[in-house]
């Protein structure tokens, strides 16, 4: 129990820690929107826009009058932001731009940037990502691995089927898991350096508790909820840290145990730095 007992301290510290941050990320974000911001664009014409509402890989997403309109980085020359909101996500689709800060206000310069080449891609019914090989902060379901990927037409969201399980736990009784996870997320905000996702999981767990010379067999299915961010998710192979929440679980050693700090190395697939 004392073991069980320090998990959860240890898990509700990082959970914690993990929303301050996305907290402060989305406090900046909404700080930006209510401040307007330039582009100038070829030909030195200049506009001025109520906010940036998306980063694409293509060009920004700006909001005007009401409505959105899109400015493609090919014929951008500046943009003046009021703060650095945008800025990580911008360098992660437009690498070399020069970036200048005045006043708290940041310029951005295309002069030298490297402009992503747009090509015609026949779109792909499943999109490969990565394969988590994933520790857990469980007792009984230690290991965990899978696969991420997405499906045509909805690739913003990503899929993660995964297998998981772990030594038997205690000696008598003596309890064993396996599960089978299905999760369903999309990302909420990404650049170069770290990527925040959200997801939902089902899980089917079978639970085996062993008695003496006896075994008896348990099956039931869970939701569970998990954010997660991702280190350097441009690279070959990156490392995450997520927080897993279970609606409800198993009863082992009295305790339903639903709090987890899942730590993984994915591997990606297809994919080079």
């Amino acid at each position: 129990m004392t073991r069980i007992s320090e998990n959860k301290i240890t898990v509700i510290i990082a959970i914690a820690a993990f929303f301050l941050c996305t907290n402060v990320i989305a406090s900046e974000t909404g700080a930006q929107n209510n401040k307007p911001i330039t582009v100038i664009i070829k030909e030195n014409r200049s506009f001025t826009f109520s906010s940036i509402e998306k980063v694409e890989h293509w060009g920004i997403v700006v909001l005007d009058s009401g409505s959105q309109k899109v400015i493609l980085y090919k014929v951008i020359e500046r943009i003046e932001l009021p703060d650095s909101s945008f800025i990580d996500e911008i360098e992660y689709h437009v690498p070399g731009i020069q970036i200048t800060k005045d006043n708290g206000s940041y310029t951005l310069d295309f002069k030298h940037a490297k402009i992503p080449i747009l090509k015609y891609q026949a779109p792909h019914i499943i999109d490969l990502k990565y394969v988590p090989l994933a520790l857990r902060l469980d007792p009984v379901e230690t290991f965990e691995a899978g696969l991420v990927y997405s499906l045509w037409p909805l690739h913003a969201f990503q899929h993660h089927f995964s297998f998981s399980t772990g030594f038997p736990y205690s000696a008598d009784p003596s309890y064993h898991v396996m599960a089978l996870n299905y999760g369903i997320g999309t990302s909420i905000y990404s650049t170069k350096n770290f990527e925040f996702l959200y997801r939902i999981y089902y899980h089917i767990k079978v639970l085996e508790k062993t008695h003496g010379a006896g075994s008896n067999f348990e099956e039931m299915g869970f939701l569970s909820i998990e954010p997660q961010v991702l280190f350097f998710p441009t690279k070959r192979a990156f490392p995450s840290a997520s927080i897993r929440y279970y609606f409800n679980n198993f009863e082992i050693n009295n305790d339903k145990m639903k709090l987890f700090l899942i730590v993984a190395l994915n591997i990606a697939i297809g994919k080079k730095e």
